[in-house]
């Protein structure tokens, strides 16, 4: 059985992104209370594989007009 937990992290290439404000403005303040990892794209494949090996799902997100909620998704 899969227990979901909702997301641990953001992962972003580089921390200082969080400084735009129109980051800001879309991560409606999540950078002040979800922990954001950098890792470098050349980094990004074995960390990922990691992270599945763990038992982690993997989730990539966009923000779009179409996008759903997180909370929606399954």
């Amino acid at each position: 059985m899969l227990k979901t937990t909702g997301a641990e992290c953001l992962v972003v290439n580089n921390k200082s992104c969080t400084d735009d404000p129109l980051f800001q403005s879309l991560s409606v303040t999540a950078h002040k209370w979800m922990p954001i990892e950098e890792v470098k794209r050349w980094h990004l494949e074995s960390y990922l594989s990691r992270m599945k090996a763990k038992g982690y799902v993997l989730v990539g997100t966009e923000q779009t007009e179409q996008s759903l909620r997180l909370s929606e998704y399954t």
